[in-house]
């Protein structure tokens, strides 16, 4: 969605103060101790990295979206990462980089750590989310990268591999020999079967920490999200119908 469009600049911090009186993400706030001014500080700061994205997206015009989520959902996820200070997070799926951006201008502002995201390089003249010219994450500044590690390839590959290395170095700096949990937030937004998201869901939970967080994009292509949950008796909120996390007991 075109955050700018629907929401104007004059409006945005209305509109902002209103949700917090949203049902869904009241109880967003009180699961996780966010205040209300805590939301009103981070949404302002959410605000202007909505407009530092939405002038660089300008640049492409072969997409209404460049692959973007809804700013409502944006919001939320700025807003977890900044009161949760993660030190390693995860993601799945960047396409040209929206949702990364988000999350390591939080990560930035936090002064504190590490986006770590698998991608696959598309085929540009068939992608509808990528630039013909540009590569994944084309849109993350360049102010930004240095607290990404971004890895190319399939997830089903490089995700468990991923893990295996961070939990190496965290064992290492721990002095531990035992499976070590290792992220604290993971989000998936990759190919959106069954199959595939229960596997990254799996995958990234073994490796979570003790009250780590795992959101997920598209959630009602299948009911993938919703068995994984009860499978494992995690407390699962919705963002909105489309946007879901739940958390590591």
């Amino acid at each position: 969605m075109v955050y700018r469009r629907l929401v104007p600049r004059r409006m945005q911090k209305k509109i902002h103060s209103r949700l917090i009186d949203r049902p869904r993400t009241r109880m967003i706030m009180d699961m996780f101790g966010i205040t209300d001014s805590e939301w009103s500080i981070w949404s302002k700061e959410y605000s202007g990295t909505m407009e530092m994205l939405e002038k660089k997206k300008r640049k492409f015009k072969d997409s209404k979206d460049a692959g973007s989520i809804h700013w409502r959902q944006g919001l939320h996820l700025y807003c977890l990462i900044r009161k949760l200070r993660p030190d390693d997070m995860v993601e799945t799926g960047v396409a040209s980089g929206y949702s990364s951006s988000i999350i390591l201008q939080a990560l930035s502002m936090n002064g504190n750590g590490t986006l770590h995201s698998i991608d696959y390089q598309p085929d540009n003249e068939k992608s509808k989310v990528m630039p013909k010219v540009d590569d994944v994450g084309w849109m993350v500044p360049k102010t930004l990268r240095k607290r990404w590690d971004l890895v190319i390839g399939d997830s089903k590959k490089e995700l468990p591999l991923l893990l295996k290395r961070l939990g190496s170095n965290h064992r290492k700096a721990m002095m531990h020999d035992a499976l070590h949990p290792c992220i604290d937030m993971f989000m998936h937004d990759s190919l959106h079967t069954y199959g595939h998201m229960y596997f990254e869901y799996e995958t990234a939970w073994k490796h979570m920490k003790k009250h780590g967080v795992l959101l997920s994009h598209d959630i009602m292509q299948n009911s993938a999200f919703e068995d994984f949950g009860k499978s494992k008796g995690a407390k699962r909120l919705l963002i909105d119908r489309n946007f879901g996390l739940m958390v590591k007991a």
